[in-house]
Formats: structure tokens, sequence, C-alpha cells
């Protein structure tokens, strides 16, 4: 890591923030997938609309976390990578910051995979109650 006192004091900043906006955007995955279990289609809907400022700081978050890591020399490295090329005080000041993000990325996934088979499930009820449903005739111009 390069030594640029600035550059990291921003990175950790902005990091910190990331890991604040995860938080946030898990919380309302946790309810989105409540009000997916609940078929509540207007609770989701508003979920997705209230999120969308949150989801847009996230993107210039991780805008400004790939710029600071150009700066820091780190870009690609992995947060591992990154700690053994830190000093003791830089890695003292991100190693929790890490554990944090680490952390919430994980209950996120979670988070999402169960939605994802709540939405599954729904999809497949759908698909059981078409199955008894008749065919529309074709239109009559349909016919060559």
């Amino acid at each position: 890591m390069t030594d640029n006192k600035e550059a990291f004091e921003h990175y950790r900043d902005t990091m910190q923030q990331l890991q604040q906006i995860l938080a946030k955007l898990r919380l309302m995955e946790n309810s989105l997938t409540t009000a997916a279990a609940a078929q509540d289609t207007e609770t989701m809907n508003q979920l997705v609309n209230d999120s969308q400022p949150d989801m847009l700081t996230f993107r210039g978050l991780e805008n400004k976390r790939g710029e600071y890591e150009q700066a820091l020399g780190i870009q690609g490295k992995s947060f591992r990578d990154v700690l053994a090329d830190c000093t003791e005080e830089q890695r003292s000041a991100l190693a929790p910051i890490y554990e944090g993000i680490s952390h919430e990325l994980k209950l996120f996934e979670d988070a999402r995979d169960s939605a994802d088979r709540i939405m599954k499930v729904r999809l497949m009820d759908v698909n059981e109650a078409l199955k008894d449903m008749p065919l529309p005739s074709a239109f009559p111009d349909t016919h060559a």
C-alpha cells in the first residue's frame, strides 16, 4: 500500500460508509423477504422505491472506493491481501471495518437467498394455478 495518508483516510471513511449502507440495504432486503412471504406486493413495491436513494449512495461509494484503491495501489486486492500490506496502524483501522463488511455481505446474501426461495415457491403456486386454466381460443384472424 502506498504511503498516502490522505487517500488512506478517505478510503477508510468510504469503507465505513459502505458498511453502514450495506447494513441498511440488508435490513431492507429482510423486510422485502417478509413482504414477499406475506404476498404483500404494495409493501414490496414501496420498499424497492424507498431503497433507490440508498442504491445510488452505494454505487457512489463503490466508485469512490475504486478511486482510493487505485491511489493506494491496492486495486483488485482482497481484504486479506490489503491487510497484509498495511502498517499495524492501518491494519487496526481497517480490520474491524473489513470484518463488518464481510459480515454484512454474508447476511445480505442469506437474505437474498431467502427472498429467492420465496419467489420460486410463489412462481410454482402461480404455475399450478395456471395449469388448470383453459387455454384461450385463437382469434379468427390468426388462422391461415
